[in-house]
């Protein structure tokens, strides 16, 4: 996987969610602090997460465990040929594979490692 940030929640939304209640009648109750409380919670948990595909193919899918390897991604190519996709993802370890016409693949570039039995994971 490439590059990684965790800004999700902008401290200005954060900031834009408290006027619009103010303005809407409120006031700065618990529960409205409860619920930007609860948005800067999501913000830490998740960690936006860049797919890479470098190696051909014409459509170009990323699935794995943070879908339970159900629902796929489409990557977008570049003008430089390179797909890419920035998914945010919860903070954690995530097995993953691309698609790539079709067939599963998984990038000589990404890191891998064996499991429990010594399988190997891609």
């Amino acid at each position: 996987m490439g590059s990684q940030s965790s800004k999700l929640v902008t401290e200005t939304q954060r900031h834009e969610h408290a006027i619009n209640y103010m303005n809407s009648g409120g006031s700065m109750s618990d529960k409205s602090a409860k619920s930007i409380k609860d948005i800067e919670q999501t913000q830490q948990e998740f960690v936006n997460t860049q797919f890479k595909w470098n190696f051909g193919g014409q459509k170009v899918f990323v699935a794995g465990t943070f879908s339970q390897w159900k629902t796929t991604h489409q990557l977008q190519r570049d003008k430089g040929g390179e797909f890419s996709i920035v998914i945010p993802l919860p903070k954690g370890i995530h097995h993953y594979k691309f698609i790539v016409d079709g067939d599963w693949r998984f990038s000589p570039d990404d890191p891998t490692t064996a499991d429990e039995h010594g399988i190997l994971i891609m």
